[in-house]
């Protein structure tokens, strides 16, 4: 008996053909600078900014014509975004209320 693979590497090229077609596909750019935007904050602008553009990116990337990654990129810039927006709302009330 041979130590190894006893079908003959087959799982291994499939596993690095799975990769490179997965490796294929480019990430959407609404969707890195949406998330860019929500951590940025930017006084609630890049808050409501990063929203906006991470709803746009889902959008194109669910388009079957655009092979396009970046799900997780516009999911984390609508909630860095969510987020922001509500830290913006808390300064606010607590100026208001100073």
């Amino acid at each position: 008996m041979s130590a190894g693979n006893s079908n003959g590497g087959v799982s291994i090229e499939r596993d690095a053909s799975a990769r490179q077609e997965d490796s294929g596909k480019e990430t959407n750019e609404l969707a890195l600078v949406s998330m860019a935007l929500g951590i940025f904050w930017i006084f609630g602008l890049g808050s409501i900014a990063a929203m906006y553009l991470g709803r746009k990116a889902l959008i194109e990337i669910a388009k079957p014509e655009r092979h396009e990654s970046g799900r997780a990129f516009a999911w984390a810039g609508i909630a860095s975004g969510i987020f922001g927006l509500m830290s913006t709302g808390l300064v606010v009330a607590v100026a208001l209320t100073a």
